[in-house]
């Protein structure tokens, strides 16, 4: 059986390294249509993240990049999202959670998510945010059976995406003071 090494990205000076890979493997899935529901990046958007917006994951087999992951703190909060009464320095926001279309549905996306929930833990990181489009059921039930509640539903973005805003208390459960 081929194993899938998740790797998180801690240095900005080599994870760069990897910005080609990430961006072949979004087009690749727009090109597919294989996730529906993502929204489109260039590569600055990958660039910005992994220079050090975000803390990032990637998933690889045989040193090949199949999936990324990419978990940004909310300083400043975003202005698709409506703040909460929480300290700030301790929110993030699960950006993006892409796999390869050949590699969906074995497991990689549940072990990006995991590895964020990691990360987040070792950074201090305990309330965790992430949209996705309501008719993207695989996503919702992942995040949903890692404990993940869903806030509300709404339009987001200039282009008046809907999606729906998920929430998890890594302190306490699942409980939004």
């Amino acid at each position: 059986m081929t194993e899938i090494v998740i790797k998180e990205l801690i240095s900005p000076a080599s994870d760069v390294s990897f910005l080609n890979d990430i961006v072949a493997l979004h087009e690749k899935a727009q090109r597919e249509n294989s996730t529906p529901y993502l929204y489109s990046q260039d590569a600055s958007f990958f660039e910005r993240n992994l220079t050090g917006e975000c803390l990032n994951s990637i998933a690889l087999v045989d040193n090949t990049v199949i999936g990324y992951a990419a978990l940004r703190r909310m300083d400043p909060w975003p202005s698709y999202l409506t703040p909460v009464n929480l300290p700030i320095n301790t929110c993030g926001l699960m950006l993006i959670n892409l796999v390869d279309p050949k590699w969906r549905g074995k497991g990689v996306g549940r072990k990006l998510c995991e590895s964020r929930l990691s990360i987040a833990e070792q950074h201090g990181i305990n309330h965790l945010f992430s949209t996705v489009h309501p008719e993207n059921t695989a996503s919702m039930q992942s995040l949903i059976k890692l404990g993940f509640t869903v806030l509300e539903e709404r339009e987001m973005f200039e282009q008046k995406l809907r999606r729906c805003v998920l929430y998890l208390d890594l302190t306490s459960g699942n409980k939004l003071v």
